[in-house]
């Protein structure tokens, strides 16, 4: 177990055992282990937050720059997951520049390959085999009971292969409703959940879609 923490003006990466590390400043408290346990990678859930890395076996930081997990400022209030890594801890996949262009970076932030996407976009996910990333598209609008503030609906999912020319394709049709959260259960298959347009919102509904190789 691994968690994040405020001391003053300092970031303390925390487990059980006692503090791992800590960082001036305070860089957020999302946190996402990578998968092999040498990584830990952290970021906030406010605009122009950075994707810091942190190398346990090195001991170093790396900051990734800017990163976007999902373009709706409210999206951490229900703690959906976050889970940016590549199963074989080599890669992270995130939203930077607003939104509209997927990164995919090693940990240390020497390599960094970038995927241009039309409109405002979220929720990286690299498949198990990654060999694809899936992401959702969002077409905000005015939220119904307050119309100053905008509700990230108009949601599709769609996938990107990772190696040759990248040519997204949706495997999901337009949604009025917000997507919240993404992943893959298989390689062959995602996961996702997505709220409705309404005052606390009740229901939970999970969805599934395939992604034809």
């Amino acid at each position: 177990m691994i968690w994040s923490q405020q001391d003053g003006f300092h970031t303390v990466l925390a487990t059980p055992n006692g503090v791992l590390t800590e960082r001036d400043g305070w860089l957020g408290a999302l946190i996402a282990p990578s998968p092999d346990g040498r990584y830990v990678g952290i970021a906030g859930g406010w605009p122009n937050s950075h994707l810091w890395v942190y190398d346990i076996d090195l001991k170093k930081w790396a900051d990734l720059g800017e990163a976007d997990i999902h373009p709706d400022r409210d999206w951490d209030y229900i703690k959906p997951s976050w889970n940016p890594w590549f199963t074989n801890s080599s890669r992270l996949a995130y939203f930077t520049h607003d939104n509209s262009v997927l990164s995919i970076s090693t940990p240390d932030g020497k390599q960094r390959t970038d995927i241009r996407i039309d409109g405002p976009a979220g929720l990286a996910a690299p498949s198990p085999d990654g060999r694809f990333l899936a992401y959702v598209t969002f077409e905000p609008r005015p939220q119904k009971e307050r119309p100053d503030l905008q509700f990230w609906g108009g949601t599709r999912v769609w996938v990107v292969s990772v190696s040759g020319k990248p040519e997204p394709r949706p495997v999901t049709l337009k949604s009025l409703d917000e997507t919240y959260d993404l992943g893959w259960l298989d390689d062959h298959t995602l996961v996702f959940d997505r709220v409705a347009d309404v005052v606390f919102y009740k229901q939970s509904r999970i969805w599934k879609a395939d992604v034809p190789r």
